[in-house]
């Protein structure tokens, strides 16, 4: 199979996927960003009848201040960050796996979640995947669902050694894999629901396209209103880098009319980085909801970033009543994914997202 055709569009085979035989679906799923918990609540508003277990592990100020909204759910939220030489995070985890074997019981369930290099994540699939209860279907996540990204050897040997580390504590084992960094490609992956139909043609890959989302185009806008998207590089690539990225960005956008350019940091960006930016005029603007809500209710009429999977998924919700601009988006990856630079400029121009080179 290869490509959204095989899936299929809508409603229905959205509940086909989740529900192969007809039955009442049992789901579990995992989400550890806002965009995640979005395309979850899009994927459950249409699922139908269901007994749902969510474990929301966003971070405290998502999670305090836009609860999740999944109706017929439970909702189980859980601080996990992925680390394994903390204590407390290593009981968390056995705590939170535990929960879902109580909720689930003796019942098959469809695990649902974006990524298996997460740490819950993989362990569900470590578990489960040897019982022969769980079906896998994984949701839209970043650049890295729309390009082949593979696993960089910085990220090979990062998961290495925290698997290496887990066995000496004796905690549960992971399931290590090569090939696509986020798991899209292992044979239990049933199909990949997603927010766009147009999708690689993947060769084994069962894209399954969400009904559109209901977003009001006509809304306001602000011509001289910028909505900037952080991305978390500075670990990877310095601080001088990030100030002349920063720099050099708030220039074009002022030189092409922006009156204003508000911040919205990435989740895990740090209070350094985001100064970086709030040194060179940008204004912090960080409500506690996904990108794609913010832009959505706000009166930005551009929407800006380096390569953030935004700029694609705003131009997907709300057309031409945004502007996506990408400023240098292969000079910047993550450290733990090999990406083809000419792919992701293909990607990005296939939403009509304008590339802007700084240097």
């Amino acid at each position: 199979m290869a490509g959204a055709e095989n899936g299929g569009s809508g409603r229905a085979a959205l509940r086909a996927l989740i529900a192969r035989d007809g039955s009442r679906p049992v789901i579990v799923a995992s989400v550890f960003t806002p965009y995640q918990l979005l395309v979850l609540e899009r994927i459950l508003g249409e699922a139908g009848a269901f007994d749902g277990l969510v474990i929301d592990q966003r971070p405290e100020k998502f999670r305090r201040n836009r609860p999740a909204d999944v109706p017929g759910a439970q909702v189980i939220e859980a601080s996990l960050t992925g680390s394994v030489v903390q204590a407390d995070q290593r009981r968390l985890l056995r705590e939170t796996l535990s929960r879902i074997e109580t909720f689930v019981g003796e019942r098959r369930f469809v695990f649902m979640c974006a990524s298996f290099a997460w740490g819950l994540n993989n362990l569900v699939l470590a578990r489960f995947r040897r019982r022969g209860r769980a079906r896998f279907v994984m949701i839209e996540d970043g650049l890295s669902t729309y390009i082949e990204a593979g696993q960089a050897a910085q990220g090979r040997l990062r998961n290495l050694a925290r698997e290496v580390v887990r066995r000496l504590k004796g905690e549960p084992a992971r399931a290590l894999y090569s090939g696509h960094s986020l798991g899209l490609d292992l044979p239990e992956v049933e199909g990949i629901v997603t927010g766009s139909p147009d999708v690689p043609h993947a060769p084994g890959r069962n894209f399954v396209v969400l009904p559109p989302a209901a977003i009001d185009e006509a809304a306001p806008r602000d011509p001289g209103a910028v909505l900037f998207v952080g991305q978390p590089y500075l670990r990877d690539y310095g601080e001088g880098a990030i100030r002349r990225f920063a720099e050099r960005s708030a220039a074009f956008l002022r030189n092409r009319g922006a009156t204003r350019i508000d911040f919205k940091p990435h989740h895990f960006q740090t209070s350094e980085e985001i100064g970086l930016y709030l040194d060179q005029g940008f204004a912090l603007y960080d409500p506690p909801m996904a990108v794609e809500e913010v832009i959505g209710a706000s009166d930005h009429r551009v929407i800006a970033s380096c390569n953030t999977t935004a700029l694609i998924t705003g131009r997907i919700l709300l057309g031409g009543a945004i502007e996506a601009i990408a400023f240098d988006p292969v000079a910047f990856r993550p450290a733990q994914e090999t990406r083809e630079p000419a792919d992701v400029e293909a990607l990005f121009r296939r939403f009509d997202v304008e590339i802007v080179h700084l240097s």
